[in-house]
């Protein structure tokens, strides 16, 4: 009798396996926010931008800023886009590019760069974006008119054990920055980067609690310039806190 059920009962383990399989996959089939349809996020850190092989001599230490528009709901799909970057702000300590013989005042920079004179972040190849003063010292840069496919926010993956997850893995697609610096003893140097900026926002009981750059993903590539304070691939690094505090993330 026994040696009968054994069939039986692995037949119906299976069926259950599968099934508990399938209903776990259509439950995770999209992520929703507990926003409104395009609200305004932003996500701020002392962020460092600094070459692949992380020599900190050549490192760029500011505060920023970034103000994304996000979709409440967003498919699980991988490289699926959910918003846009539509401002930068950057806490220079200066409105102005700076003149030779002085340095932006609330940026940091490594050891092998005398001086940072500016920062922009550029809506195409060539053409800086517009921007206010929107504090002391704080420009805030306008990318809404960015073109298609720059300053986009993709969706990658989640991580952690289902249905709870621990992390949204995204990056910003067509991420352009350019930078005005003069290395110890050389003249100055123009540097302009593109590419994409990899990241995760940190989730604890499904509510966000920060988000983080992926230093090892992002490989932002030198485009324009050279000399010792343009690394050939540049990263990022810097944990952010997000506003909105704590968005819910419900599994659909």
């Amino acid at each position: 009798m026994i040696n009968y059920l054994k069939p039986i009962l692995s037949a119906l383990l299976a069926v259950l396996a599968l099934a508990f399989a399938f209903g776990t996959a259509s439950a995770l089939r999209s992520i929703r926010l507990s926003t409104a349809e395009g609200a305004t996020v932003t996500a701020s850190s002392q962020l460092t931008f600094i070459g692949t092989e992380l020599e900190a001599g050549k490192q760029i230490i500011c505060d920023v800023t970034l103000l994304r528009t996000v979709s409440k709901t967003l498919p699980k799909t991988a490289g699926t886009p959910f918003g846009r970057i539509t401002g930068v702000a950057i806490d220079r300590g200066s409105t102005t590019r700076l003149a030779e013989g002085t340095t932006t005042p609330n940026c940091r920079v490594g050891a092998l760069v005398e001086r940072l004179l500016d920062i922009t972040p550029l809506l195409s190849a060539g053409t800086p974006a517009s921007h206010r003063e929107a504090g002391r010292g704080i420009l805030l840069w306008n990318l809404t008119g960015s073109g298609a496919g720059l300053w986009t926010l993709i969706y990658d993956s989640i991580s952690g054990t289902l249905p709870e997850i621990e992390k949204i893995n995204l990056h910003i697609e067509g991420l352009q920055w350019l930078i005005l610096i003069k290395p110890i003893f050389l003249a100055l140097q123009t540097c302009l980067y593109l590419g994409s900026a990899f990241g995760e926002a940190f989730i604890t009981r499904r509510v966000t609690t920060g988000a983080g750059a992926n230093t090892a993903l992002t490989a932002l590539a030198l485009q324009a310039g050279s000399g010792s304070a343009c690394p050939p691939r540049g990263t990022f690094r810097g944990n952010f806190s997000i506003n909105p505090a704590a968005i819910t993330i419900e599994l659909l």
